[in-house]
């Protein structure tokens, strides 16, 4: 019995080492608000909003996924 359970764990243990998340940061733009030349905001249509996928692993080039 303890035999079975140590080679679980260390199956488990093995397993979760190759298993790794990629570290992404997700970045949404919303661009409806702007304000006009007095200081008063307005909207804008709908539309102009966007998402960022950066991979934060890239750090000598653009890590920037997908838009």
């Amino acid at each position: 019995m303890r035999q079975s359970l140590w080679l679980l764990s260390l199956g488990v243990s093995m397993f979760a080492s190759v298993v790794q998340a990629a570290p992404y940061m997700i970045v949404g733009n919303d661009e409806k608000l702007v304000w006009d030349d007095q200081g008063k905001p307005v909207l804008s249509p709908a539309g102009r909003d966007s998402v960022l996928i950066i991979d934060l692993a890239l750090q000598l080039r653009l890590p920037v996924m997908g838009t």
